[in-house]
């Protein structure tokens, strides 16, 4: 069930953002009520965070598939530049949104909540 949530956010908030995204269709398109989006990921600003650290992972282990760690710095850093721009578009085709776009606008919102979401996991 978190799954099919998380896919049916991820599907909502990249046609409507985070503000205008709505828990109601993204249960009925998930098959279920908001109770259960509430039983399984939590309220919308934590449902939104599961989906940017899914799709935050989905980059990091790409970037370990890399095997950076195994060459000279230079060249470490050489590999991850060059593959890094096919790493970020491939994960931003396969969540369907703009990660980026979105935590730069969420960065820069005068509404300290929707500044939080980004800066919470960035600390961490």
């Amino acid at each position: 069930m978190r799954e099919r949530i998380l896919k049916a956010a991820t599907t909502e908030f990249a046609r409507y953002g985070y503000g205008g995204a709505g828990i109601e269709r993204i249960a009925k398109a998930a098959g279920a009520n908001k109770r259960m989006i509430y039983y399984h990921v939590g309220k919308k600003d934590v449902l939104y965070l599961a989906i940017l650290e899914g799709v935050y992972e989905h980059i990091r282990a790409a970037e370990r598939s890399l095997n950076l760690q195994s060459l000279p710095p230079v060249e470490a850093i050489t590999k991850l530049i060059t593959s890094l721009g096919s790493i970020v578009s491939t994960t931003l085709n396969l969540s369907g949104f703009s990660i980026t776009r979105t935590c730069i606008v969420h960065a820069i919102s005068s509404d300290p909540a929707r500044q939080s979401i980004c800066i919470h996991r960035s600390r961490h």
